[in-house]
């Protein structure tokens, strides 16, 4: 059973009945005990009366009966019986719908048994002592106890009850039914909320992201509905982001893919010219590297955004890797002033922690103003690199490590327009930190590393034996 509100259903129903037929049977057991108090305290009644008409005259027990005693206690369908015995057990009297047979003596108070025609009985017997006449008052005689046994059919006792349980059943039976029926009504239109939402998410696909779901749901929907919508919005800005992805790389390989083949067909104009081609050689092999390295970085990026990129966390000496950095840049490094202080080992990939260093001098160098000074500021386990820049506002940091997001969209050069992208991806990829802010006219881009267990000055022994 997987339908939900079928499980709500059949649980709904199946626990009403459970409380039905534990109050039904209560109820069933109450009237039993009820009907049979007082079927027994109406046939000792009967009995205590018959006993009060029992008297000794002339020195014998007598028992006289009335017409409509006489009626009840003849032989007839549904008689009732009585007899009345010494203190000895001998039968002293007996009623007529006895006949020759006797009611049990021995027993006390109220008892079952079977009566003389087969119906099922029950019985009450009382001892008592019998009331003595005026004239048998003066005789100093004790006369003995007796006892005195009634018994009546309970046939309709038994009829009483069987009609109650029946009663009790059609009622249950009735109050399920009806109970399905009520609970049916009631899933069915509480649930119509989850119909209306799968309803809705069944018309959204890759196409309609914009589509939100209401929010005016019961308040147990009501959290799901926002959370979709959340859902929506984070998927809509990356299949738009996803989208303007494949836009500008089919952008940014469009200009490298035209060079390509303008300088090819230069070439093939200029066969008789092998300087020219020779040149034209060359510009394709700086092409080619300028394609290739924008291809190696989207690589990187997408392992990074998969999560397949390998990281391999080792010990590092943050102060020294940032001077080999700058010394791989060339000439322009001249530009750069490096700061330490306090430095500390830091926990982190080399290869990853080179690439974000060069990636981020690189683009302080090539956005700076000409023969501006760059600070690369190394304090404990973090990294902040100032240039002066022109043009970048507030509003653009937002976008700086966005996949080929330039201030000045007509300014190519060099760049792929991937390196912050790549240094946000491999600082991710080592749980590290990159922000960025603006102090005047000064981009100031900070990287935080986790923390290494020694400092620098105490770990270089270590770091030159690996």
């Amino acid at each position: 059973m997987n339908s939900m509100r079928a499980r709500l259903i059949a649980g709904l129903v199946i626990g009403i009945l459970l409380v039905a037929g534990v109050a039904g049977t209560g109820l069933y057991l109450s009237i039993h005990h009820t009907i049979h108090r007082e079927y027994d305290a109406a046939l000792s009644a009967k009995a205590a009366a018959l006993a009060s008409l029992v008297h000794i005259e002339e020195g014998r027990p007598e028992l006289e009966l009335n017409d409509l005693l006489r009626a009840e206690f003849s032989p007839r369908n549904e008689a009732e019986y009585f007899e009345l015995f010494d203190e000895h057990g001998d039968v002293i009297t007996r009623s007529p719908s006895l006949n020759k047979t006797d009611l049990p003596a021995d027993k006390l108070s109220l008892f079952d048994l079977t009566l003389p025609d087969g119906r099922p009985g029950r019985a009450a017997a009382i001892t008592f002592a019998p009331e003595v006449d005026h004239d048998e008052a003066g005789k100093n005689q004790a006369y003995p106890r007796m006892t005195l046994v009634v018994a009546r059919d309970t046939e309709h006792v038994q009829h009483t009850l069987e009609k109650v349980a029946q009663n009790l059943v059609f009622a249950g039976l009735a109050m399920a039914l009806t109970s399905a029926a009520l609970i049916w009504i009631l899933v069915t239109r509480e649930m119509r909320p989850l119909r209306a939402l799968g309803e809705r998410a069944a018309a959204i696909d890759a196409g309609k992201l914009s589509l939100r779901f209401p929010t005016h749901f019961p308040q147990e929907i009501e959290p799901i509905a926002v959370a979709l919508n959340e859902l929506l919005s984070r998927l809509e800005i990356a299949f738009e982001r996803e989208r303007r992805f494949a836009a500008d790389v089919a952008h940014e390989l469009r200009t490298p893919v035209a060079e390509v083949r303008t300088l090819c067909e230069v070439a093939l104009m200029e066969k008789d010219d092998l300087r020219q081609q020779q040149r034209a050689v060359r510009d394709i092999l700086d092409v080619s590297k300028h394609m290739h390295e924008m291809v190696d970085r989207l690589l990187a990026l997408a392992r990074c955004e998969a999560g397949r990129q390998v990281v391999e966390l080792r010990p590092i000496d943050l102060p020294e890797t940032a001077k080999r950095v700058i010394a791989r840049i060339g000439p322009p490094a001249a530009r750069i002033e490096v700061h330490v202080t306090d430095a500390t080992i830091i926990s982190a990939d080399a290869a990853m922690v080179e690439a974000i260093v060069l990636n981020l001098l690189r683009n302080a160098i090539d956005y700076s103003p000409p023969g501006s000074r760059i600070t690369c500021n190394v304090q404990g386990n973090q990294v902040e690199i100032v240039n002066p820049q022109n043009g970048l506002t507030a509003g653009n940091l937002g976008h700086i490590f966005e996949p080929f997001w330039r201030s000045d969209a007509s300014r190519t050069g060099e760049h792929t327009g991937l390196g912050l992208s790549l240094v946000k991806a491999y600082c991710r990829a080592m749980r590290a930190e990159v922000s960025a802010r603006l102090v005047s006219d000064e981009l100031h881009m900070t990287l935080r590393f986790q923390r290494g267990s020694v400092r620098a000055e105490d770990s270089r022994a270590l770091l030159g034996k690996g």
